[in-house]
């Protein structure tokens, strides 16, 4: 169970994924009416998507990412909770992503940096070929043009794969200002690409 006092809202804790309403009502007396979102029971993987569009308002999830939680290689529930962990730790790091783009850090930096500040292996996509098929297109709101986002970085699980070539990773790319309001872009939870 996580309980996550510091959240991206003020008011916002994650303490786990509940489908039984009295005890999200318990869970909302005992933290004092702050929202409660709940990770824990039988969710299954179109449900957690569901939920993370709730649970985690500075990350952005494309379309992909439910069908890419089919590629685990590992079954969802045994790795749910460092997919929980793994994206708390992208949610919670938005605002420092955003600093590091300001300062025009390379992917390279920025991997480095969330890699040190949050104990999650981090790092940009080492076949360059491979590289071209991690490009997404998304509208920019300043000059409302399409731009080509390189969703290269990717975080790997560790405690829940044993092949450590074909590790599960959460494919992303670091926020910017002008698109998607600023929000961290998933695009894959799942199998190696």
């Amino acid at each position: 169970i996580f309980d996550r006092m510091d959240g991206c809202c003020e008011n916002f804790r994650l303490i786990g994924i509940e489908r039984d309403p009295d005890k999200v009502q318990e869970a909302g007396d005992k933290f004092g009416g702050s929202q409660v979102a709940f990770i824990t029971g039988d969710v299954e993987e179109s449900d957690f998507i569901d939920d993370m569009l709730f649970c985690f308002p500075n990350l952005y999830f494309h379309p992909s990412v439910k069908t890419s939680l089919h590629t685990l290689n590992r079954n969802f529930r045994d790795i749910r909770n460092e997919i929980i962990v793994h994206l708390t730790a992208l949610d919670d790091y938005c605002k420092k992503f955003l600093e590091m783009t300001y300062e025009h850090k390379g992917y390279r930096e920025m991997a480095a940096a969330f890699q040190k500040d949050t104990h999650i292996e981090c790092s940009p996509q080492a076949s360059r070929d491979h590289v071209k098929s991690l490009k997404y297109s998304f509208t920019n709101a300043i000059t409302n043009q399409t731009e080509e986002i390189t969703c290269e970085l990717h975080t790997k699980f560790r405690k829940h794969n044993i092949n450590r070539q074909k590790q599960d990773r959460i494919y992303f790319a670091p926020p910017r200002p002008e698109i998607l309001d600023g929000k961290v872009i998933i695009v894959h939870i799942g199998a190696h690409l």
